[in-house]
């Protein structure tokens, strides 16, 4: 070895080290992304949806604790298409919404749950309609209407 790549495997292993015994960040109360975040969403179970008002089509979902001096535990980010950006849709995620209400209702039946399930199909069909027509249009992925 020589005496570049033995000063470069001792670099490594001292930063391995010192992330290895480097202690976790404090928790925090509400979640921290550089960016100024809005609650769009909270329920009576501690999940809250925040928007970043910079990036309309990026969504951070979190889980408070019962105690309130504990942290939030991330769930999940939704980042949707926005123009040609790669991404979630409105019509994808309608779909994970009524297949997880479909088992929902099979486990349990509910005629709201079933109108629900009804109505989110309505507004995938629109939107499906709707995409249809602007691809055909050529105007898919860009800000005319």
């Amino acid at each position: 070895m020589t005496t570049e790549q033995n000063e470069q495997h001792t670099d490594a292993a001292q930063s391995v080290q010192a992330a290895l015994t480097t202690p976790p960040p404090a928790p925090v109360a509400e979640p921290t992304s550089g960016a100024d975040l809005d609650v769009i969403y909270r329920d009576g179970h501690g999940l809250v949806v925040y928007e970043t008002p910079a990036q309309p089509h990026i969504y951070s979902v979190f889980q408070q604790s019962a105690n309130p001096a504990e942290a939030q535990t991330h769930v999940v980010d939704l980042v949707f298409k926005r123009g040609t950006n790669p991404g979630l849709t409105t019509e994808a995620l309608l779909t994970v919404l009524m297949h997880r209400n479909e088992g929902l209702n099979d486990e349990v039946y509910s005629d709201d749950t079933k109108a629900a399930i009804r109505h989110m199909l309505t507004a995938n069909r629109v939107l499906q309609a709707r995409t249809a027509n602007r691809q055909a249009r050529g105007v898919e992925g860009t800000q005319q209407a």
